[in-house]
């Protein structure tokens, strides 16, 4: 039988490893470390909820559908040295606590959204190919990449980021369309990459609100 896709919520003592099972259950718990559920997967969403605010440290690549850090989390969710993170079409949403990127590749395979807490990000390389959208909360670059490879994407949400990274992905006479919000000042504190493949392949830049003349 196929995996269905599952919410795993967060219920590791302080101080507990991504992955183990003792640390995940299937509904939001006081934090236990009894939770018995699979550690998520590329079909789960992982939840941290305010019924158990201790840190975790991602300690083995995670492959999952969604990352869901709600509002009430205090703690830290911290990615371990050389230990990848890959998101699928569930997005990443940050709400409140903290999430420390380290330097290996962070991946995410739709929307990244923070309305609060703090996201360090990773010193190497964050990829999203959704919606980029900061409201309130702290991004922080880390001196790393965002690089963005989706088709038609929009950026909302004053950012500082470090380098900033978008490429045609495809030589198939479409163009990519980066949209930013109107009124909002981005920074670019190193290298600003835009790379159009040739004349029918080109990125184009927007704002969000269409001009007149």
């Amino acid at each position: 039988h196929p995996v269905e896709a599952a919410n795993r919520y967060w219920v590791g003592n302080a101080g507990g490893l991504w992955n183990s099972t003792a640390n995940w259950a299937t509904a939001a718990g006081m934090c236990s470390g009894a939770g018995g559920a699979s550690v998520p997967g590329s079909s789960d969403v992982a939840i941290f909820a305010d019924q158990c605010d201790s840190s975790v440290t991602i300690n083995a690549a995670a492959n999952l559908a969604g990352m869901d850090i709600q509002s009430g989390y205090i703690g830290t969710v911290t990615q371990g040295s050389g230990i990848t993170v890959t998101i699928g079409s569930s997005n990443f949403s940050q709400a409140a606590g903290t999430f420390t990127g380290a330097a290996a590749t962070i991946d995410v395979n739709g929307n990244f959204t923070i309305t609060g807490g703090t996201f360090t990000s990773t010193s190497g390389t964050l990829t999203i190919s959704g919606d980029w959208t900061r409201s309130v909360g702290t991004f922080t670059h880390n001196s790393g990449t965002v690089t963005l490879d989706g088709t038609s994407q929009t950026i909302t949400g004053a950012t500082t980021f470090y380098n900033l990274s978008k490429t045609e992905g495809a030589d198939n006479a479409t163009d990519e369309v980066l949209t930013f919000t109107h009124t909002t000042t981005y920074t670019v504190a190193n290298t600003l990459t835009l790379d159009g493949r040739d004349s029918d392949d080109r990125i184009n830049l927007l704002s969000s609100l269409a001009g007149t003349r």
